[in-house]
């Protein structure tokens, strides 16, 4: 198996943003009582619960290729305002018991390398356009 990781931070431009965001990928009126409850904590106390991390998978992935793609949204612990991103390019190499060396592995390396890092820019952009709507 081999991973090709990205992670890639960035601002909302304000906390309100960020928690709009957060809202819209993971609503709280799905969760019932609970989600009012986190809803009605915010304007009591001024603090606030709501999303806290979210993957998302891709699979098959789309070069044909066996594995899949990850991308994982959470809120910076050091900025309320930011976002940090991280997009797991996933590749199943061969069966363990028959791969001998490291070839396979450095192969899609070398030729997955540069795309893995698109990949993880355009979904990064998704998201970043999302926010640029929010505003």
């Amino acid at each position: 198996m081999l991973g090709i990781n990205r992670s890639i931070s960035f601002s909302c431009g304000s906390e309100e943003i960020r928690d709009r965001l957060g809202n819209l990928l993971a609503p709280r009126t799905p969760w019932g009582p609970w989600g009012e409850e986190i809803e009605r904590a915010a304007s009591r106390t001024g603090r606030h619960g709501g999303l806290t991390r979210l993957i998302m998978l891709q699979h098959p992935r789309p070069d044909g290729l066996d594995g899949h793609i990850q991308a994982d949204v959470r809120p910076a612990s050091d900025d309320l305002s930011a976002l940090i991103v991280d997009v797991n390019n996933h590749f199943s190499v061969g069966n363990p018991q028959e791969i001998i060396g490291c070839v396979a592995a450095l192969d899609i390396l070398r030729e997955k390398w540069a795309a893995s890092m698109e990949s993880a820019e355009r979904i990064v952009d998704g998201i970043m356009a999302t926010v640029e709507g929010l505003e």
